[in-house]
């Protein structure tokens, strides 16, 4: 379980910052060292709404991060899938495991859809090996 300072201290930062790409680095980082997540990828409609782009990442590297996208009108694409439905998943390693930058770990994919009645805003990629994800994260 996560302590409530190390909680306290992200919420605050992201209050008191204003630029998203920043936000979203500094919670991958949070996580990688309040939840043991290795390697994490956030994909958001930042300037497209038609497609998710990578734009931080844990553990791996910038080119493979804004490499990333994914096109939100192929719903048949599993990671599309998950950020239309607002319900996470979880992957493991395997022919039915979609392609992504975490290279072939099992991963969650957490959409980032706060309104079923929009678009996806984004989906959150995290490393691990258990199949419910953690409450803190």
């Amino acid at each position: 379980m996560i302590q409530a300072d190390a909680k306290l201290e992200l919420v605050e930062f992201l209050l008191s910052s204003v630029d998203a790409s920043v936000c979203a680095q500094r919670g991958l980082e949070w996580l990688g060292s309040n939840a043991s997540v290795g390697k994490a990828l956030l994909a958001t409609a930042a300037g497209d709404p038609d497609r998710l782009w990578g734009i931080a990442a844990l553990g791996i590297s910038p080119a493979r991060t804004g490499e990333f996208v994914l096109d939100l009108e192929d719903r048949r694409e599993a990671l599309v899938a998950v950020a239309w439905s607002g319900k996470p998943s979880h992957f493991r390693p395997g022919r039915k495991q979609p392609e992504t930058p975490l290279e072939g770990v099992p991963f969650h994919a957490v959409p980032l859809r706060p309104d079923p009645a929009l678009p996806p805003l984004g989906v959150l990629l995290l490393e691990g090996e258990q199949s419910d994800l953690d409450q803190d994260v």
